[in-house]
């Protein structure tokens, strides 16, 4: 199948004309949200299995998506087919408590967050704050302090995916995922930081951090906190 140039723009316009957000799409497909933004950026194509997949979840041929060729389909604008739904933000400090403890965990909630995102029964949200991660990487990507997270920990963490880094003591990281020859590297977005290995956290029995994969996330601007207090008076 050929693209053309203006292949980034079908997806995005289409994307945004059926109301669904890059997560949303990607859980229609079955990829991750940055492979949706590479996509619409032009940094990457799908293979034909996934291009069908694609056209699919946005109601157009194949052809017409990757090509242009045919007729321009009357797209109309319709609500998300996922069912909105509270997730639990807690603390980085209870993400091992969540996880692993069999006993009550409503007072592990610091808030419930309505979303659409089709995250497991043990997904959550973390307020990160962490510099490192601050600053945009190639594609754009950036967690400006005191942003929100979301991660599900029942999904298997891939290569160059955004992790929660879950460390044996309980502790926990926020890094970007890269799996390669070299070893596991968790790599900071600000090149100030240093990249790790993850063989650097094993135990002395070989047992390593667990990963868990963000999702999405939610900045608010600083007028959001305003907003609030006008609405609460």
């Amino acid at each position: 199948m050929q693209f053309d140039d203006t292949f980034p723009h079908r997806v995005a316009s289409c994307r945004a004309r059926l109301g669904l957000t890059q997560s949303e799409l990607a859980s229609k497909i079955g990829v991750v949200q940055r492979m949706i933004a590479a996509y619409e950026i032009g940094e990457s194509k799908p293979r034909m299995k996934v291009l069908i997949k694609l056209a699919e979840a946005l109601n157009v041929s194949e052809e017409w998506l990757a090509s242009g060729d045919g007729q321009e389909p009357d797209i109309r604008r319709k609500p998300s087919s996922a069912p909105a739904r509270q997730i639990p933000i807690i603390s980085s400090e209870n993400v091992s408590a969540w996880l692993y403890d069999s006993g009550e965990k409503k007072n592990l909630i610091e808030k419930l967050h309505t979303t659409s995102l089709p995250l497991s029964n043990l997904g959550f949200a973390l307020v990160i704050d962490d510099a490192a991660m601050a600053s945009s990487d190639q594609f754009g990507y950036g967690f400006p302090r005191k942003c929100l997270v979301f991660f599900d920990p029942c999904m298997e963490a891939e290569d160059q995916d955004y992790v929660l880094v879950l460390m044996l003591d309980g502790k926990t990281m926020f890094r970007q995922l890269f799996a390669g020859y070299s070893g596991t590297i968790l790599q900071p977005i600000d090149s100030r930081y240093p990249p790790e290995n993850l063989t650097s956290y094993e135990d002395e029995e070989g047992n390593t951090p667990m990963l868990i994969p963000a999702v999405s996330y939610e900045v608010q601007l600083p007028s959001a906190e305003r907003l609030q207090d006008s609405a609460l008076g």
